[in-house]
């Protein structure tokens, strides 16, 4: 019931088909890497013990801006 309830909750805003609490864990710190918060600030915000579980979060981050930045130049060189 809980799952159904946060589900249509945040229905609005997702194009995701399944929502569970590791995927909107794993968003939330995704999204701290995106707006540039360092890996110590987001370690402590997930209560992770070790960096290197943060830096995958990062590491994500950086390709995603990396493939718009990509993006964004060949749409606008057409």
């Amino acid at each position: 019931r809980a799952r159904y309830l946060l589900y249509n909750a945040i229905r609005p805003y997702t194009r995701a088909e399944k929502v569970s609490p590791h995927i909107i864990r794993h968003s939330y710190a995704t999204e701290l890497a995106r707006l540039g918060n360092n890996a110590v600030a987001i370690s402590k915000a997930m209560g992770h013990k070790r960096l290197e579980t943060t830096q995958r979060y990062i590491n994500l981050a950086e390709v995603e801006q990396a493939n718009k930045s990509l993006l964004n130049l060949l749409t606008n060189s057409l």
